[in-house]
């Protein structure tokens, strides 16, 4: 019994030693990659599968594993099946990279360009809201007020609307383009690009240049007023289009029966202004063009104007203005006829048809001499009863200040010789011509001035005076009425020493002194007379208007020490600023020609 069972041991020990040794897992992976089939083609041994055999094999522990490869890509690339990489998927990949990046720049593209059109689409309504509520209603005319002076309705002709602002009725762009007006008039046709990369401008292109930004001074550019002319034109057009326009006078004249008397049409003011400021920029331009749409404009106003009823003295000096202007226009496109013919009409307008003809029988023998009745100029002189009864009985200062300057117009036409004219004989008649016409207009300007002093004489309290606005009215009337007296001065003595050149000479000497080619000496002593009271009235009225202020020094630039600008208490009010300062400007161009002409007389 104990035999059979060490027996037993024996065997099974001995089974046990014998048997052989099992082999080690593989994974299902693994093993399907080590497989090989004589009727199938070798199939790509993944990497991560080799790996994971080669780590079961050898006993790499899991954590390492682990850390090498992630199991989501054992578990991707145990489960793939050998794909290889095609030629479109290898095209694909960039393609699509280059797409993205191209979204990109053009979402960035596109969100820089909307920003930009957004701050300046908000910049340049917040231009014209300053321009709508601050700029142009620090400009306007009031409305109400003491105007004895006539300079808020002549002020009212150089206004915008009858609004502070624009008119409503004019709409979105009609509104817009008036105040792109209003800024290209006022503040200038911007700064070219030449200014910054160089180069020069062709004719006709609007912008700044570089030489000419230097030289502006502040005053509007003439691209400037080339904006405003097209801007207005743009506004006028929206007017028109919205029924707001003058009333067509000329086709009612065409079509209205001979003889018959047209009816009174209601003139809008919101047209009537858009008109008149059109035509004026067209007069400051100067060009033929411009200058052919400034008639036509001026034309079309004057016919609206007259067709009114009205006989106010405000009308009256309003026409008078405007047939100055027509008859200024029309000579500078030299239509003599036209301008002269605008110019009489003028006086005739104004109520003194005869005062030109008082001067022809004072000066029948076209004598110099005969025809100067105010002889010594004195500034301080009162015309004679006599001189007074020239001037147009109860005429407002408006409408005096319309006559003179038709008169001066006037003047300034006949010292002109008309073309075609030869001879020093033709030349002589206008030059007489042109210095009656002065006469006259010194006549009424003095009997004016002296009128003028017989009212403003008896205020005790010249303080109290000169703080009314009447009084300050009244106080730049007169300073026009000096300023205008030195213009005319300055007219006499140069029309004076070309009756005295143009004057025939007789005699042996002459016809020596041309032989020899010596030239004939002119008196110039009444010329130089007359230049002096000139100045001295220029001057005058240079320190009533101005006040000395130093001058900002610069770069390059050797300036005086002082300069004359706008005295405050001309800067309060529109109506008086405006012309204040004009008549400050005038009185300092007077003054300088003064002294050249001086200089060229004692030569």
């Amino acid at each position: 019994m104990s035999q059979q069972l060490l027996r037993a041991r024996a065997l099974r020990s001995v089974a046990s030693t014998s048997a052989p040794r099992p082999a080690l897992a593989v994974p299902r992976a693994a093993a399907q990659c080590l497989s090989f089939s004589t009727a199938a083609a070798p199939q790509p041994i993944p990497r991560c599968s080799l790996a994971h055999t080669r780590f079961a094999r050898t006993g790499v522990p899991a954590p390492l594993l682990r850390a090498t490869f992630s199991t989501s890509q054992l578990r991707r690339y145990a489960n793939q099946e050998g794909v290889s990489p095609s030629v479109v998927s290898a095209f694909t990949t960039p393609f699509s990279q280059f797409l993205q990046i191209l979204s990109r720049i053009s979402r960035i593209l596109l969100f820089a360009a909307l920003g930009i059109a957004s701050v300046g689409g908000a910049a340049y309504e917040a231009t014209h809201q300053y321009v709508e509520h601050r700029a142009m209603p620090r400009c306007a005319v009031p409305a109400t007020g003491d105007d004895a002076s006539g300079w808020t309705a002549e002020m009212r002709d150089e206004s915008w609307g009858p609004t502070a602002g624009t008119d409503p009725r004019l709409g979105f762009s009609g509104r817009h383009a008036l105040r792109a007006a209003w800024i290209a008039l006022n503040w200038g046709g911007g700064i070219a690009p030449e200014l910054f990369f160089g180069g020069s401008r062709a004719p006709g292109q609007l912008g700044t240049a570089a030489g000419d930004a230097l030289s502006l001074e502040g005053m509007p550019s003439s691209d400037g007023l080339l904006m405003c002319e097209g801007t207005l034109q743009a506004a006028l057009d929206a007017a028109e289009k919205r029924g707001i326009r003058l009333p067509d006078i000329a086709a009612q004249r065409a079509l209205a029966a001979p003889g018959s008397q047209l009816p009174s049409a209601a003139i809008d003011e919101t047209a009537l202004a858009l008109e008149t400021r059109l035509a004026s920029v067209r007069e400051r331009i100067g060009t033929p063009t411009a200058l052919a749409g400034a008639l036509a404009g001026y034309t079309r106003i004057y016919d609206a104007l007259a067709s009114q009823s009205s006989a106010s003295q405000e009308q009256k000096a309003r026409l008078v203005r405007l047939a100055g202007r027509l008859g200024s226009v029309s000579a500078a496109l030299g239509q003599r006829a036209e301008a002269e013919r605008w110019l009489l009409s003028s006086l005739h307008l104004a109520g003194a048809p005869a005062l030109l003809a008082d001067t022809e029988d004072a000066q029948a023998a076209s004598n110099v001499q005969g025809a100067l009745k105010i002889d010594a100029p004195r500034a301080s002189s009162v015309p004679s009863a006599s001189t007074s009864a020239a001037a147009p009985t109860e005429a407002s200062p408006a409408l005096t200040r319309a006559l003179v300057a038709s008169l001066i117009s006037l003047s300034a036409l006949y010292a002109t010789a008309p073309p075609g004219s030869t001879g020093d004989d033709s030349g002589r008649v206008t030059l007489s011509t042109a210095l009656r016409v002065q006469i006259s207009a010194l006549r009424l300007l003095r009997a004016d001035a002296a009128r003028s002093a017989l009212v403003t004489t008896p205020n005790s309290n010249a303080a109290a005076a000169s703080a009314n606005a009447s009084a300050d009215g009244a106080r730049l009337h007169a300073l026009w009425l000096a300023q205008h007296d030195a213009v005319l001065g300055l007219h006499v003595a140069e029309t004076l020493w070309a009756l005295g050149a143009a004057s025939p000479s007789s005699g042996i000497a002459s016809a020596l002194r041309s032989l020899w080619g010596g030239k004939e000496k002119v008196d110039v002593k009444q010329s130089l007379a007359w230049l002096e009271e000139a100045e001295r009235n220029a001057e005058s009225v240079a320190s009533g208007l101005g006040s000395t202020a130093p001058v900002e020094k610069k770069k390059g630039k050797k300036p005086q020490q002082t300069k004359t600008v706008l005295a405050e208490k001309w800067r309060g009010e529109t109506q008086l600023q405006v012309p204040a300062a004009r008549l400050l400007r005038d009185a300092k161009r007077v003054v300088a020609t003064v002294e050249e002409l001086k200089l060229a007389l004692a030569r």
